[in-house]
């Protein structure tokens, strides 16, 4: 093939998906028994001298090294370019640069009274700065489908309630938003009711989306309902690089399958996360001016994910510059 128009050739893109890889236990050894080939083969294709002659096998090296849709048309078509299963345009392969991934697990940090502040002092003291019960649309939710190639999400509003569904056609997390049109106040509480209503995996689940700028640009306090996890990540750039402020919490009050009530309370940089009105954890976490908060829908499997959000309120205090009064 003539590789004059594609920015890696394969060996080069086997090399950096390899060095990057999440997983630690992957050796070249592991990958070839994924992959089904042998290990001399693999060894071939690191060092540049053979590539694939099959699509299925670069479609499993994807799978085994977590790519996402447009890596793995980048892999496909640096072997050929009809090779393009995902339907990435060309001119966009063509000008994509890899980042390498990078995970940084940071210490989770929280005030000494955070474990004493009172949510019903909040919530009887505080002002309703934006307030949801869904009964129609006046606070322009995203609605109708979205579709990337890699997902495709529908929302709707209907019976008090917002509801994602998600179909995911990837081998690996998929994660998207609802576009709310709600921008955080610098010292606010935020309480909406969410629940799983069906999926195919015990990674799947609901979200709180905050510091939002973008699909590229957000934290989110997920929710994995069924086995009881809660996690606070943020990127910054799309996901190749991740903070991980809260690491997959085990949260007895979760109710899986059932309503729960998500909770943050956020004092500029200071963020506190809450699951049905208990303290779970807290963290510093860098604000970014005009940002948004949303509900967010995660699917790890081929079954549709269905998710619903009730009562989606934000509080704000009556006078904003004596928030400490809350901490006693």
């Amino acid at each position: 093939m003539d590789h004059r128009y594609q920015p890696y050739t394969f060996a080069e893109l086997l090399r950096l998906f390899f060095e990057r890889s999440r997983d630690e236990h992957v050796n070249q050894n592991l990958l070839a028994q994924k992959v089904g080939v042998a290990v001399p083969t693999l060894s071939n294709w690191f060092n540049g001298k053979y590539t694939p002659r099959f699509k299925d096998q670069v479609l499993r090296l994807a799978q085994a090294l977590g790519l996402t849709a447009l890596e793995a048309d980048l892999m496909l078509c640096s072997v050929k370019q009809a090779w393009n299963t995902y339907g990435t345009p060309h001119d966009v392969l063509q000008k994509y640069t890899i980042v390498r991934y990078r995970e940084e697990l940071l210490s989770s940090r929280h005030s000494n009274s955070a474990e004493d502040i009172s949510l019903a002092t909040v919530q009887a003291t505080w002002q309703l700065y934006f307030h949801d019960l869904f009964v129609g649309n006046n606070q322009h939710w995203g609605l109708g489908y979205k579709d990337d190639g890699v997902c495709r999400v529908e929302r709707t509003i209907a019976d008090g309630a917002y509801q994602l569904t998600l179909h995911n056609r990837f081998h690996n997390d998929v994660f998207i938003g609802g576009d709310s049109h709600c921008f955080a106040p610098p010292i606010y509480y935020l309480s909406v009711y969410a629940k799983r209503c069906a999926g195919g995996s015990e990674n799947d689940g609901f979200a709180l989306i905050f510091e939002e700028m973008s699909d590229a640009s957000h934290a989110i306090f997920r929710i994995r309902d069924q086995p009881q996890l809660a996690s606070v990540i943020s990127t910054r750039n799309g996901g190749d690089s991740f903070q991980i402020h809260l690491d997959r919490m085990s949260v007895p009050t979760i109710r899986p399958g059932e309503v729960n009530q998500l909770g943050m309370l956020v004092m500029h940089n200071q963020h506190c996360f809450f699951v049905n009105n208990v303290w779970i954890g807290s963290a510093e976490i860098e604000r970014i001016p005009y940002s948004r908060l949303d509900v967010g829908i995660i699917s790890q499997s081929m079954v549709p994910v269905v998710c619903t959000f009730q009562d989606f309120r934000v509080y704000i205090p009556p006078n904003i510059y004596e928030q400490q009064e809350i901490l006693e």
